[in-house]
């Protein structure tokens, strides 16, 4: 054998080892994470064309292939499993159960074999990521130590808390930083709540709080932190104590609150009439609207309600839960003139029921039988045959207009002289 057959034969056993040495499969990716309801490709790329191959999973063939079309195992034909580049295997909807080793063994035209796996981790999906608040509003007062209390649904990698789009405090896993000007007042505590020492009225605004899971999921939540000044023991005092005021005429029932007030009520002769807090006040409970709520819990009463002596109480209660009232008393007059008018008119009905007695006398007089010896004087007039009932009836006339008289003055107007009004109708 020449030198030239040797080369050649040399070349050619080269050229066999390296053909023995290049076939084989390129993994994109050897552990891939997915959840639950994915689609998901494990990508692979041999080296050299592929003449048939085949997907193994616990021991099971999901695909076999060739070069004639491919043959897909009967239990993977409702999850719609595909085979990409005659190689690449996608796998949609995936569970729980298709989590382990997926092992591939492909064959070249030239009858070499190679072989790779792919280990998949099906995990569950998470549920909605949200960061309940303890109390949307905390109220505090100037000295007090303050803590805004969060709850993460799921653990978090990191997150902030930020007022006024400043940071005060923020955390990546356990490692907290508190902003330089809140370091001697502010710390985290349960790694996601938020205390602040001495709080002052300053502290009083929005706080925002961001977090974000390891799956990159980010939620925020606001808690409204108000801080009072010392708080003023809860007293509510009337002006007046007792009105008296004209029928028609338009009320005010004037009261001094201290103290921070959260609710209160405003009752006439014990119905209630306004409820209100803080924020607003519902006026729907009396169906005339005819009353005005001061922003100083006072109340002006329209003329709808100078009808009657009245009985108003207001209740206020703060945000501690301590309570106070005060009473006022109204008393309502008739307009001035009303009773002298009307005792004018019961004054003529008077003198015309003596008038028609005394025209009934001289009737009488005139026209009595000439009996013989028969005495005439007031006692025959009024008591003899059909005159009783006539007299009995006017008798009884001239008392119900006197009693009706007496009672209307009692209850409309004032016997004697009317006292001083301290709210007149207009």
């Amino acid at each position: 054998m020449d030198k030239r057959q040797l080369s050649v034969l040399f070349l050619s056993l080269l050229a066999a080892a390296a053909d023995t040495q290049t076939f084989r499969v390129l993994v994109r990716d050897g552990e891939v994470t997915a959840v639950t309801g994915d689609t998901v490709t494990l990508s692979v790329r041999p080296s050299a064309p592929v003449i048939s191959g085949r997907w193994i999973h616990r021991s099971a063939a999901i695909v076999t292939w060739t070069v004639e079309p491919p043959y897909l195992n009967v239990a993977y034909n409702k999850r719609n499993v595909q085979l990409l580049d005659s190689t690449s295997l996608r796998l949609r909807s995936v569970g729980p159960a298709d989590s382990g080793v997926y092992w591939l063994t492909v064959n070249s035209p030239s009858g070499q074999e190679a072989t790779a796996n792919i280990t998949l981790h099906v995990v569950p999906k998470p549920a909605p990521f949200s960061i309940s608040t303890e109390r949307p509003v905390v109220n505090a007062t100037v000295g007090d130590t303050v803590r805004l209390r969060v709850t993460p649904s799921t653990e978090v990698r990191n997150g902030s808390w930020q007022i006024g789009g400043k940071v005060v405090a923020r955390w990546t896993g356990e490692v907290a930083q508190v902003a330089a000007g809140y370091r001697r007042r502010a710390s985290l505590v349960d790694q996601t709540s938020l205390q602040l020492n001495a709080a002052n009225t300053s502290d009083s605004d929005e706080y925002q709080v961001s977090m974000s899971t390891g799956s990159g999921l980010t939620e925020t939540a606001r808690i409204q932190l108000n801080v009072f000044r010392q708080a003023e023991p809860l007293t509510v005092t009337a002006v007046r104590s007792r009105i008296n005021a004209e029928k028609g005429a338009k009320v005010l029932l004037s009261v001094r609150v201290t103290g921070p007030v959260r609710n209160g009520t405003w009752r006439l002769n014990k119905w209630p009439l306004v409820r209100w807090n803080h924020t607003d006040f519902n006026g729907t409970i009396h169906r005339l609207w005819d009353f005005q709520l001061l922003p100083n819990a006072s109340l002006v009463l329209g003329p709808r309600f100078m009808r009657r002596d009245t009985v108003c109480t207001i209740r206020v209660s703060s945000f501690t839960g301590e309570e106070a009232n005060a009473s006022i008393t109204m008393r309502v007059f008739a307009a001035k003139g009303t009773c002298d008018a009307y005792n004018s008119v019961l004054g003529l009905l008077i003198l015309l029921t003596l008038a028609f007695i005394l025209f009934f006398v001289v009737f009488i007089h005139k026209n009595r039988p000439k009996d013989y010896m028969e005495k005439f004087d007031l006692l025959v007039v009024f008591c003899k045959g059909y005159r009783t009932c006539l007299s009995f009836a006017t008798i009884l006339t001239i008392a119900f207009v006197l009693m009706f008289g007496v009672k209307v003055n009692r209850n409309m107007c004032t016997l004697g002289k009317r006292p001083e009004m301290d709210f007149v109708a207009m």
